[in-house]
């Protein structure tokens, strides 16, 4: 039996995350892929998460809205993921809902 389409966008996009972390934190743990993790307790340096950020709004095409964002929303890949699925569940300016 498979998935819903909501649950292939998130195992998707939890998978890009994942990658997009190795790319960035060549000492990347096992652990490090638990969504609950908080990645500077895991070991990322504030230049690594800076530098994952600014990948992640690329891959994903969003821009972070610091006053919008509420506290630890960008923490750990669950916190993470969250909003990238909530930003790209929104319509892009023009969309119109049917």
């Amino acid at each position: 039996m498979t998935g819903t389409l909501g649950d292939d966008r998130r195992q998707e996009v939890a998978e890009r995350l994942d990658s997009i972390l190795r790319e960035v934190w060549p000492g990347h743990p096992s652990d490090a892929a638990d969504p609950d993790v908080n990645l500077i307790s895991a070991g990322v340096t504030s230049a690594q998460l800076v530098t994952f950020l600014v990948r992640v709004e690329d891959s994903f095409a969003l821009e972070w809205d610091e006053k919008k964002l509420p506290a630890g929303a960008l923490s750990s890949l669950g916190a993470i993921a969250k909003v990238v699925l909530e930003s790209s569940a929104k319509p892009s300016i023009g969309e119109t809902f049917q």
